[in-house]
Protein backbone atom coordinates (compact mmCIF):
# COMPACT_ATOMS: atom_id res chain seq x y z
CA UNK A 1 0.00 0.00 0.00
CA UNK A 2 2.86 2.75 0.63
CA UNK A 3 4.40 1.92 -2.50
CA UNK A 4 1.19 2.49 -4.09
CA UNK A 5 0.48 5.77 -2.66
CA UNK A 6 4.04 6.58 -3.75
CA UNK A 7 3.41 5.77 -6.66
CA UNK A 8 0.44 7.88 -7.36
CA UNK A 9 2.74 11.23 -5.54
CA UNK A 10 5.03 10.07 -8.37
CA UNK A 11 3.63 10.02 -11.12
CA UNK A 12 1.40 13.27 -10.06
CA UNK A 13 4.74 15.59 -9.62
CA UNK A 14 5.97 14.17 -12.97
CA UNK A 15 3.12 15.95 -14.89
CA UNK A 16 3.59 19.11 -16.90
CA UNK A 17 2.40 21.99 -14.87
CA UNK A 18 -1.37 23.52 -15.01
CA UNK A 19 -1.43 26.93 -16.79
CA UNK A 20 -4.01 28.79 -16.55
CA UNK A 21 -6.51 29.64 -19.05
CA UNK A 22 -5.45 33.47 -20.56
CA UNK A 23 -8.29 35.59 -18.74
CA UNK A 24 -10.67 37.60 -20.90
CA UNK A 25 -9.97 41.30 -20.72
CA UNK A 26 -11.81 43.18 -18.62
CA UNK A 27 -13.34 45.51 -21.08
CA UNK A 28 -14.60 43.50 -23.83
CA UNK A 29 -13.84 44.72 -27.91
CA UNK A 30 -17.75 45.63 -27.69
CA UNK A 31 -18.98 48.02 -25.53
CA UNK A 32 -22.04 47.21 -23.38
CA UNK A 33 -25.59 48.40 -24.85
CA UNK A 34 -28.98 48.85 -22.45
CA UNK A 35 -31.47 47.80 -25.08
CA UNK A 36 -32.13 44.88 -27.40
CA UNK A 37 -30.66 44.88 -30.58
CA UNK A 38 -32.27 42.13 -32.72
CA UNK A 39 -35.64 43.05 -34.70
CA UNK A 40 -38.14 40.00 -32.96
CA UNK A 41 -36.99 40.92 -29.29
CA UNK A 42 -39.97 41.06 -27.72
CA UNK A 43 -40.53 42.24 -23.71
CA UNK A 44 -43.60 41.78 -22.06
CA UNK A 45 -44.62 43.97 -19.25
CA UNK A 46 -47.47 44.16 -16.51
CA UNK A 47 -48.57 46.98 -14.46
CA UNK A 48 -51.39 44.90 -11.72
CA UNK A 49 -53.34 42.63 -13.97
CA UNK A 50 -53.01 44.48 -17.22
CA UNK A 51 -50.01 43.65 -19.65
CA UNK A 52 -48.94 45.02 -23.23
CA UNK A 53 -46.09 43.30 -25.45
CA UNK A 54 -43.86 45.44 -26.73
CA UNK A 55 -41.61 44.30 -30.07
CA UNK A 56 -38.18 45.71 -31.82
CA UNK A 57 -39.59 45.82 -35.31
CA UNK A 58 -36.76 47.39 -36.75
CA UNK A 59 -32.87 48.70 -36.55
CA UNK A 60 -31.11 50.87 -38.86
CA UNK A 61 -27.33 51.56 -38.29
CA UNK A 62 -26.63 55.88 -38.41
CA UNK A 63 -23.05 56.60 -37.55
CA UNK A 64 -21.73 54.78 -34.23
CA UNK A 65 -25.57 54.38 -32.62
CA UNK A 66 -27.98 51.91 -33.66
CA UNK A 67 -31.77 53.32 -34.42
CA UNK A 68 -34.18 51.08 -32.83
CA UNK A 69 -37.84 51.40 -33.69
CA UNK A 70 -40.25 49.35 -31.60
CA UNK A 71 -43.98 48.83 -31.55
CA UNK A 72 -46.98 48.20 -28.87
CA UNK A 73 -49.06 44.81 -29.71
CA UNK A 74 -52.33 45.12 -29.32
CA UNK A 75 -55.14 42.50 -28.21
CA UNK A 76 -54.96 40.79 -31.51
CA UNK A 77 -51.21 40.64 -32.16
CA UNK A 78 -50.74 43.18 -34.55
CA UNK A 79 -47.94 45.82 -33.77
CA UNK A 80 -49.07 49.57 -33.28
CA UNK A 81 -45.85 52.46 -33.96
CA UNK A 82 -44.05 52.94 -30.44
CA UNK A 83 -41.07 54.82 -30.26
CA UNK A 84 -37.54 55.48 -31.90
CA UNK A 85 -34.86 54.76 -29.22
CA UNK A 86 -30.83 55.34 -30.68
CA UNK A 87 -28.96 53.00 -28.72
CA UNK A 88 -25.13 53.14 -28.30
CA UNK A 89 -22.67 52.90 -25.84
CA UNK A 90 -23.12 56.39 -24.99
CA UNK A 91 -26.99 55.35 -23.74
CA UNK A 92 -30.65 55.62 -24.37
CA UNK A 93 -32.03 58.52 -26.28
CA UNK A 94 -35.56 59.01 -27.45
CA UNK A 95 -35.62 60.04 -31.51
CA UNK A 96 -39.29 60.09 -31.93
CA UNK A 97 -42.82 59.01 -30.13
CA UNK A 98 -44.42 57.66 -32.75
CA UNK A 99 -47.23 56.89 -30.66
CA UNK A 100 -47.98 60.74 -29.95
CA UNK A 101 -46.54 62.54 -32.89
CA UNK A 102 -43.33 63.91 -30.97
CA UNK A 103 -39.92 64.26 -32.10
CA UNK A 104 -37.68 66.59 -30.25
CA UNK A 105 -34.96 68.66 -31.68
CA UNK A 106 -32.46 66.55 -30.75
CA UNK A 107 -32.25 62.97 -29.09
CA UNK A 108 -33.72 62.98 -25.52
CA UNK A 109 -31.38 61.08 -23.33
CA UNK A 110 -33.11 58.59 -20.94
CA UNK A 111 -30.35 56.82 -19.70
CA UNK A 112 -26.49 58.38 -19.76
CA UNK A 113 -24.03 55.58 -19.87
CA UNK A 114 -21.10 58.56 -19.09
CA UNK A 115 -22.68 59.65 -15.95
CA UNK A 116 -21.09 59.10 -12.81
CA UNK A 117 -23.60 58.64 -9.56
CA UNK A 118 -25.67 61.55 -8.86
CA UNK A 119 -25.09 63.51 -12.32
CA UNK A 120 -28.03 65.15 -13.49
CA UNK A 121 -29.00 65.63 -16.97
CA UNK A 122 -32.16 67.19 -18.79
CA UNK A 123 -34.29 65.84 -21.45
CA UNK A 124 -34.56 67.43 -24.81
CA UNK A 125 -38.42 66.22 -25.44
CA UNK A 126 -40.16 67.38 -21.88
CA UNK A 127 -37.47 69.19 -19.85
CA UNK A 128 -37.09 66.65 -17.11
CA UNK A 129 -34.25 65.98 -14.69
CA UNK A 130 -33.08 62.35 -14.67
CA UNK A 131 -30.61 61.50 -12.02
CA UNK A 132 -28.67 57.97 -12.42
CA UNK A 133 -27.60 55.71 -9.82
CA UNK A 134 -24.86 53.22 -9.30
CA UNK A 135 -26.42 49.47 -10.65
CA UNK A 136 -28.34 47.98 -8.35
CA UNK A 137 -29.73 44.28 -8.39
CA UNK A 138 -33.34 43.87 -8.93
CA UNK A 139 -35.75 41.13 -8.82
CA UNK A 140 -38.97 41.32 -11.23
CA UNK A 141 -41.19 39.01 -12.75
CA UNK A 142 -38.57 38.06 -15.85
CA UNK A 143 -35.93 36.95 -13.30
CA UNK A 144 -33.61 39.02 -11.56
CA UNK A 145 -31.21 42.00 -13.27
CA UNK A 146 -28.56 44.50 -12.79
CA UNK A 147 -29.71 47.81 -13.62
CA UNK A 148 -28.87 50.91 -13.72
CA UNK A 149 -31.85 53.39 -11.70
CA UNK A 150 -32.60 56.72 -12.65
CA UNK A 151 -34.71 58.93 -10.95
CA UNK A 152 -37.10 61.60 -13.33
CA UNK A 153 -38.31 64.44 -11.48
CA UNK A 154 -41.43 65.70 -13.64
CA UNK A 155 -43.75 68.23 -13.50
CA UNK A 156 -46.89 67.62 -15.40
CA UNK A 157 -49.68 70.29 -15.50
CA UNK A 158 -48.35 71.90 -12.19
CA UNK A 159 -48.79 68.35 -10.45
CA UNK A 160 -44.84 67.65 -9.78
CA UNK A 161 -43.39 64.01 -8.92
CA UNK A 162 -40.78 61.81 -9.63
CA UNK A 163 -40.64 58.42 -11.71
CA UNK A 164 -37.83 55.70 -11.07
CA UNK A 165 -36.90 53.82 -14.46
CA UNK A 166 -34.32 50.74 -14.22
CA UNK A 167 -32.74 49.98 -17.49
CA UNK A 168 -30.33 46.40 -17.49
CA UNK A 169 -28.04 45.63 -20.20
CA UNK A 170 -29.25 43.83 -23.35
CA UNK A 171 -32.51 44.24 -22.53
CA UNK A 172 -33.40 48.07 -21.56
CA UNK A 173 -36.57 48.79 -19.29
CA UNK A 174 -37.06 46.20 -16.81
CA UNK A 175 -39.31 48.50 -14.02
CA UNK A 176 -40.61 51.36 -13.96
CA UNK A 177 -42.58 53.15 -11.26
CA UNK A 178 -44.76 56.29 -12.25
CA UNK A 179 -45.65 58.77 -9.56
CA UNK A 180 -49.36 58.85 -10.84
CA UNK A 181 -49.52 54.89 -11.24
CA UNK A 182 -50.84 53.03 -8.09
CA UNK A 183 -48.52 49.86 -8.66
CA UNK A 184 -45.01 49.44 -10.52
CA UNK A 185 -44.97 48.22 -14.13
CA UNK A 186 -42.48 45.18 -14.19
CA UNK A 187 -40.95 43.16 -16.95
CA UNK A 188 -43.20 39.64 -17.21
CA UNK A 189 -41.22 38.10 -19.89
CA UNK A 190 -38.05 38.61 -22.23
CA UNK A 191 -37.10 37.21 -25.52
CA UNK A 192 -33.74 38.72 -27.09
CA UNK A 193 -34.86 37.80 -30.46
CA UNK A 194 -33.08 35.36 -32.97
CA UNK A 195 -29.71 35.82 -34.51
Amino acid sequence: MPRLICALIASTLMLPPVVAAPRLPDHPSAPPLYYPTRVGAKWVYQNGLAEYAQVVAKVEREDKMLTVTTAILNAQGEPRPNEKVAVSPDGLFIVENLRQGIKPKSPACLLSLKHRPGDEWTDSLYGYVHTASEPEWIDVPAGRFKAIRVEQSVDIEGQRGKNTYWFAEGVGLVKCEQFWMLRPTVLKSFDPGKE
